[in-house]
């Protein structure tokens, strides 16, 4: 996991309707869940964090690292992001593939993704669901 520090961020689209103003918010290695209204900015500030739109001013900081600084895709290893409609985010027919959909679009080889991806199904108990569509678990 990652820290995440951001300081006096201000986002405006090109409009000028100011959707943030001075956000300052430390992330120390957590899983954080972004909530608000509709309209209130969470798609933007998460956005931002991801490297798809830029601040009109402020900064995003992760392990002390200006994301000014990294390209999309190194970002894209570093911040997760999960829809609110899952059949927004299922791209393969096995849980398998699925999980290895987002290693190999970091550049890792198909070897390493998949060991990396077997480790991951161990940790949270589904081995023996890797060959089965994403669609016919149940929670």
């Amino acid at each position: 996991m990652a820290t995440i520090t951001v300081e006096k961020l201000h986002f405006s689209y090109p409009t000028g309707s100011a959707v943030l103003k001075g956000i300052d918010l430390t992330f120390e290695n957590v899983s954080t869940a972004i909530i608000g209204q509709n309209g209130s900015g969470k798609t933007t500030f998460v956005k931002l964090l991801k490297g798809l739109l830029r601040p009109s001013s402020g900064r995003i900081l992760i392990n002390g690292r200006d994301i000014a600084e990294v390209t999309v895709a190194k970002l894209a290893a570093e911040i997760g992001l999960v829809f609110q409609n899952p059949n927004d985010q299922i791209f393969k027919s096995n849980v398998m593939d699925e999980v290895m959909f987002g290693p190999l679009n970091i550049g890792q080889s198909e070897t390493i993704a998949r060991e990396n991806s077997l480790k991951a199904l161990e940790m949270v108990g589904l081995t023996g669901y890797r060959n089965v569509h994403p669609y016919d678990l149940s929670l």
